[in-house]
C-alpha cells in the first residue's frame, strides 16, 4: 500500500451526488478533525429494526414525521479515512471502516436525488427517469 495520509472513496452507485455536496463534506471532515467520514441521509420516518421501534414509542401519541428524531442511513457516496486510524483499527478488528473519530455528514434532504443509490433494476429505472427529465427541466441541485 502506498504511503498515503488520507483515503477518499467516491461511490459510483450514487451518481446524483453533487460536487458541491462532496466539497462541503470534505470541509466538514477537516473542520471536525475526524479520522473517518461517512455521508448519511436523515430520514424523518417512523423506523423499525428487528421488529423494534427505533425512534418512536408504540404507546405514545403517534408523532408527526417532521417531529421525529431522524434515522440516519449511510449513502456510501463519499467515505474518507485517515490512514493511521484506519490501519490501527484494522490491525485490531480486521476492518477499519469506522475507525478513530467518526463523523457523519448529512446530505440535505431537499435534494432527494443526491442520495439515490443504484443497486437494483428498479433503481436504474428511477435514474433513467431522472436523466430523461433533465432534458425537459432545469434542475437546480445546490444553492
Amino acid at each position: 500500500m502506498p504511503n498515503v495520509d488520507l483515503l477518499a472513496w467516491v461511490g459510483t452507485t450514487t451518481p446524483f451526488q453533487t460536487s458541491l455536496q462532496i466539497k462541503n463534506a470534505v470541509k466538514f471532515f477537516f473542520k471536525k478533525k475526524a479520522d473517518t467520514l461517512m455521508l448519511v441521509e436523515n430520514k424523518f420516518v417512523h423506523a423499525r429494526h428487528k421488529n423494534k421501534a427505533l425512534n418512536y414509542k408504540k404507546k405514545n401519541k403517534f408523532s408527526r414525521t417532521q417531529d421525529l428524531p431522524p434515522v440516519q442511513l449511510f449513502t456510501y457516496s463519499l467515505m474518507m479515512w485517515k490512514r493511521k486510524a484506519f490501519l490501527k483499527q484494522y490491525k485490531k478488528t480486521k476492518t477499519g471502516i469506522l475507525s478513530g473519530k467518526v463523523v457523519y455528514y448529512s446530505i440535505p434532504g431537499n435534494y432527494g436525488q443526491s442520495t439515490i443509490m443504484i443497486k437494483h433494476k428498479r433503481d436504474f429505472v428511477l435514474a433513467d427517469h431522472i436523466m430523461k427529465s433533465k432534458k425537459t427541466f432545469k434542475i437546480k441541485y445546490d444553492s
